[in-house]
C-alpha cells in the first residue's frame, strides 16, 4: 500500500513537470536577439534569458529530487521486504516453539500424575502398615 502511495506521488510530480514543460515549452527554446529588429529591448531579452535559465535549473532540481525520491522508495521497498521476511520467519519459529512447549507440557503433566499416583500408593501402604501395627498393639494390650 505505501508503495502505491509513493508511486502515485511520483507519477503526480512527473505529470506536473510535464504539464509545466508543455505549457512553457517556448521558454525553453534558445532565444537569440534579432539584430534586425531594433525594437527589442536588450534588458527584456536579458531578463527573459535569466528566467529561462532559472526555470531550467528548477526543472533540473525537480528531476534530481524525483530521482532521489525514487531511490528512497526502492530502498524502503527492500527494507519492507526484509521486515516481512523476518516477521514470517519469527512467526514460523514461534509456532514451532509453541508446539514443542505444548508437547513438553503434556509430557510433564503425565509425569507429575504418574509420580503423584506412585507417592499416593506408597502413602497408602505406609498408612496400611501403621494401621496394622496399631491393630496389633491394641490386640496385645486389649
Amino acid at each position: 500500500m505505501p508503495d502505491e502511495i509513493h508511486r502515485s506521488e511520483l507519477l503526480q510530480k512527473l505529470q506536473g513537470r510535464d504539464t509545466i514543460e508543455s505549457n512553457f515549452s517556448e521558454l525553453f527554446e534558445d532565444i537569440l536577439p534579432n539584430e534586425d529588429n531594433l525594437d527589442v529591448d536588450k534588458a527584456y531579452v536579458s531578463e527573459y534569458r535569466q528566467l529561462v535559465k532559472h526555470l531550467r535549473s528548477e526543472v533540473q532540481s525537480r528531476d534530481n529530487e524525483l530521482v532521489i525520491l525514487h531511490e528512497r522508495l526502492t530502498v524502503m521497498n527492500k527494507n519492507m521486504e526484509k521486515i516481512n521476511d523476518e516477521i514470517i520467519g519469527s512467526s514460523i519459529e514461534n509456532n514451532v516453539l509453541q508446539q514443542k512447549y505444548d508437547t513438553l507440557r503434556v509430557e510433564y503433566d503425565k509425569l507429575v500424575q504418574r509420580w503423584l499416583k506412585k507417592v499416593q500408593k506408597e502413602a497408602d501402604k505406609m498408612n496400611e502398615h501403621v494401621a496394622q501395627a496399631d491393630n496389633q498393639v491394641e490386640s496385645k494390650h486389649g
